[in-house]
């Protein structure tokens, strides 16, 4: 199918405005430094954690799928996102992280697990390399520094975003009553002027989620959706309403909510990807 032309924004660091705020205060490298004079000098820190900001891509490996998905995220403030997958259908870890005296220090929020790896930087004719040891999601890999221009497209058609379906995303926050929140999302870019377009939804809270390519066509108040990796088709009816605090969208027999109804609520702009059609981190403003 075409793609609709797009002015694609950069993904990098907008969701993660969003998932910083709902994660903040959790884990134990967040917490309040101990107040008191200091018994031992401060160890000599193993790793540069500025060298690592950025995104780093999984070289792939023999007979490694065309498709696959795998990075370490590092943000630059002690916060990071692990994702791996397939282009159609990726998992994500959110973790912290931080140098010490032994190497980079890992904590992912949703085990509780920290692990101390070695990084090891290369110069190569390709651009910087990066291979963690060990690696704790995938033993012997190495990694390559994302960088380059955001793909760009033609400017949209110009429609009033309250006006809108497409071009938005559309968002289902709740608090668990064990803390902390989690979401179910559907992005959906520009459509096209017969009204198809990609999208993905997403699933999950701020320490892990899941990611789902989808294609749609919209034609009124008919959505019509293809989950790829699934090869799923569905027909739903969408209606849009406001109230005090925005648009609500409501998916009728909705097929990632086992066919019940399902409303979200419009919390911004659909951008495209960085380094390709890729949903790494999206910006999301949320207003309860």
């Amino acid at each position: 199918m075409t793609i609709s032309p797009r002015t694609l924004g950069v993904c990098i660091g907008g969701f993660i405005a969003t998932w910083a705020l709902c994660s903040m205060g959790r884990g134990p490298h967040l917490s309040a430094a101990k107040h008191g004079p200091k018994t031992e000098p401060a160890p000599e820190l193993a790793v540069d954690s500025a060298s690592l900001t950025g995104l780093w891509r999984a070289v792939p490996g023999q007979g490694a799928r065309s498709d696959s998905r795998r990075f370490w995220y590092f943000h630059g403030d002690g916060k990071g996102l692990y994702r791996y997958g397939t282009t159609a259908l990726n998992n994500t870890h959110s973790f912290d992280y931080r140098a010490v005296a032994g190497g980079l220090e890992l904590y992912f929020r949703k085990t509780g697990e920290t692990v101390v790896v070695q990084t090891r930087f290369e110069h190569t004719p390709s651009g910087p390399s990066l291979s963690l040891d060990p690696d704790p999601e995938d033993p012997g890999a190495n990694y390559r520094l994302e960088r380059g221009p955001v793909a760009r497209g033609g400017a949209p058609v110009k429609v009033l975003a309250s006006e809108r379906i497409d071009g938005r995303i559309w968002m289902d926050l709740h608090p668990f009553a064990t803390g902390g929140m989690g979401f179910n999302m559907y992005q959906l870019n520009d459509a096209a002027i017969d009204g198809r377009g990609v999208g993905w939804f997403h699933r999950g809270d701020f320490d892990e989620w899941s990611t789902e390519a989808l294609s749609f066509r919209l034609r009124g108040d008919t959505l019509t959706l293809h989950f790829s990796a699934r090869d799923e088709h569905g027909v739903v009816e969408v209606s849009v309403a406001k109230d005090d605090k925005g648009r609500v969208l409501t998916v009728r027999d909705d097929p990632r909510d086992f066919h019940k109804d399902h409303s979200y609520r419009d919390v911004g702009e659909s951008f495209g990807a960085f380094g390709g059609l890729d949903t790494t981190l999206q910006t999301v403003t949320w207003r309860p």
